[in-house]
């Protein structure tokens, strides 16, 4: 469909009711900043002799006199209009009533244009106006027909020198009289600027809440992957894996990445596979503390599941922790002679544990759940022994040592370490149990301020003998100085301590190192030193 070009009728009325619907609805400014009302007449462009406008008709016919019923229909379009000369001085002013952003403009009649725009807009705009000038803006010599077809379109900021203010404004560009004339209709950004301000402080909070969230789940991963208890998060409602831990993941022979969306009834057989979920979040609801029995899907091995209910994301997720029962696994007869250990630990009145070669708790029971400071079981099922102890795997390494002769210690006095850090001494006694081809170790454990130590021979003498060494180092008292005292006395201490360390690791020079901090080397220097190879 082709436009119809717009037709301009020229109506003649009286000019107070001219002036009385200008002041209503536009303002103008002249030259001398006054209110401008002038209504010139449209001259007719001379059809034989006149060469074309490349803006149209309508240009051709306004010529210079780009005022009166121009700058009516100006007001219909645009916020503010702008007429320049070739040395960008403005000639003309025109603001939409009720913009109060532009009573500024009034003033800027006869100044250069570039005197009101802020220093990025100089350049841009004198930018433009060399490449319309120099013909590489295409566009800006297209045939327009109308006013609703831009030439060319640039984004300025004005700026007020005095307050300091700024204010965007998008122009569209029009060459009049062979380019001796320049129209800028333009339209208020100064909506569009807040709304995209606020669009941009919306990413920058958006973006710190996505980092807050990383870290977020990065300690969540970190942490989750650091508990050596079997963990998994379930969807209460689908009964979908959303997050394990590796050593969940282990459990049913997978990798935690291929375990996450699977459904859990897919992972186990047996009685209660359809209805597990039921069973629970019914668990769950009620504070169940019995674990759940599992059977996991194609092994004979059983696990027990423990879960604890919550809300998260407007969902409710179950937080679920899986024991292992590697004893099932073993024959019925063994299973029956570890249940009857673990009962027996039950009742036997003093802190009592088992543990397998390697160190990782088996069952222990309350009395050792009071000297740790664990609420359950579970809170220790799974972790080494050396994680109670003060002096650490040092001392795990002497009590478990496989390389023992005898399958049992009567007495080893050391310092149990509670789950809050806290210290207590305590004497160990300790011994073998060959259970499923395997080796366990029982332990009994007995504060020290409960009981009368009692003592072996070989720990009498050694006792003797720090005691003559102490009554020798205190007989120097009064014949020297502290300082002669302690430089001999030096010799006395350092051979005390090689020799309650070796008492301590039964002999074991390699464990005694490690307990001195020294390396093996000086240790023997020092045995030999001392006499005590």
């Amino acid at each position: 469909m082709i436009a119809e070009a717009p037709i301009w009728c020229v109506i003649t009325i009286k000019r107070r009711s001219i002036l009385s619907n200008d002041q209503e609805n536009q303002t103008e400014f002249g030259q001398n900043g006054e209110p401008d009302y002038a209504f010139p007449t449209i001259r007719s462009a001379q059809k034989t002799q006149q060469k074309p406008h490349p803006m149209g008709d309508w240009v051709t016919s306004a010529q210079s006199h780009i005022t009166g019923p121009l700058w009516h229909a100006l007001s219909e379009i645009a916020d503010i209009a702008l007429s320049i000369d070739d040395a960008l001085i403005i000639k003309k002013v025109y603001t939409r009533a009720g913009l109060g952003q532009f009573d500024l403009a009034k003033n800027w009649t006869g100044r250069p244009l570039i005197d009101v725009l802020t220093s990025e807009s100089r350049e841009k705009f004198l930018g433009r106006i060399q490449s319309i000038k120099a013909g590489t803006q295409s566009h800006s010599k297209t045939q327009l027909k109308d006013f609703t077809r831009l030439a060319d379109v640039i984004e300025v900021n004005h700026c007020d020198n005095a307050t300091g203010e700024e204010f965007p404004v998008q122009y569209s560009l029009h060459a009049m009289n062979d380019g001796d004339e320049l129209i800028l209709v333009g339209r208020d950004l100064s909506v569009l600027a807040d709304t995209q301000q606020q669009l941009i402080s919306a990413h920058f909070v958006i973006e710190r809440e996505r980092e807050k969230h990383r870290g977020k789940d990065t300690q969540f991963r970190i942490l989750l992957e650091a508990i050596n208890e079997p963990i998994m998060y379930l969807s209460a409602s689908t009964g979908f894996i959303v997050d394990a831990n590796a050593a969940a993941a282990g459990i049913f022979g997978h990798e935690p990445s291929s375990l996450i969306g699977k459904e859990l009834n897919s992972l186990i057989s047996g009685d209660g596979q359809n209805n597990i979920m039921e069973l629970l979040v019914a668990r769950a609801i009620t504070q169940e503390t019995q674990p759940l029995p599992i059977q996991i899907l194609g092994t004979d091995m059983r696990a027990f599941l423990t879960t604890k209910l919550f809300r998260a994301a407007g969902e409710r997720m179950l937080l679920c922790k899986i024991t292992r029962s590697d004893h099932e696994m073993a024959p019925a007869k063994d299973r029956d002679g570890l249940s009857i250990l673990e009962s027996m630990v039950e009742t036997v009145p003093e802190a009592m544990l088992f543990c397998n070669a390697a160190g990782e708790l088996i069952c222990a029971n309350d009395y050792f759940l009071d000297l740790v400071g664990a609420a359950h079981v579970l809170e220790v099922k799974g972790l080494r022994l050396s994680e109670f102890l003060q002096r650490g795997s040092i001392e795990a390494k002497i009590l478990l040592d496989p390389s023992r002769h005898e399958k049992r210690i009567g007495t080893y006095h050391t310092t149990i370490k509670t789950r809050m850090g806290e210290l207590t001494s305590v004497q160990i006694s300790l011994v073998r149990i060959n259970q499923h081809q395997e080796m366990t170790f029982g332990i009994l454990i007995k504060p020290v301020g409960q009981l009368e130590r009692e003592s072996t021979p070989q720990s009498d003498q050694n006792t003797t003998n720090k005691e003559e060494n102490l009554e020798a180092a205190s007989n120097l008292v009064g014949r020297l100085s502290l300082k002669d005292i302690v430089s001999q006395t030096a010799d006395v201490i350092e051979k005390v301590c090689i020799q309650t360390a070796l008492e301590l690791t039964d002999n074991n020079r390699v464990a005694a190192a490690d307990m001195l901090s020294l390396s093996r080397q000086s240790l023997y220097v020092k045995l030999r030193k001392y006499n005590l190879l």
